[in-house]
């Protein structure tokens, strides 16, 4: 009968010692769960982070082109600007030009009706005295 309670005794011991060793197994597999589970939640933080960084760069780069090409057609109608004011210059040289010959032309020809409105009327006053 001794021998029976230290077998019992034994036995209880091993499985007290078995069921120990399976709570701390679950308690280890449970606490690396956890922290796998919160590093995997980092890594995801992480990635959304970069993700956003990666789609903001790309807007930037599209915003950085379009500037680029806002810029390059500024320079154009600056050129065109310029070009189109110069020969704006030209034309208004040549107006003033083609406008003093028409005024000389005008005045000439007021000139030459002045004076055959005088010759008329000296016609017309030696014709009244000869009357």
């Amino acid at each position: 009968m001794h021998l029976d309670n230290a077998l019992k005794d034994c036995m209880e011991k091993m499985r007290i010692g078995k069921e120990e060793s399976k709570q701390k197994l679950y308690d280890v597999v449970f606490a690396n769960t956890q922290h796998w589970e919160k590093l995997n939640l980092e890594l995801e933080v992480r990635v959304n982070v970069l993700e956003e960084q990666l789609h903001a760069n790309a807007e930037n780069d599209a915003l950085s082109r379009s500037l680029q090409d806002c810029s390059g057609l500024l320079m154009k109608l600056s050129e065109d600007r310029a070009q189109v004011q110069s020969q704006i210059e030209v034309l208004k040289t040549k107006f003033q030009a083609m406008s003093e010959k028409e005024l000389s032309s005008i005045k000439y020809e007021l000139n030459v009706v002045s004076k055959q409105v005088e010759i008329r009327t000296e016609e017309k006053n030696m014709s009244v005295q000869s009357v």
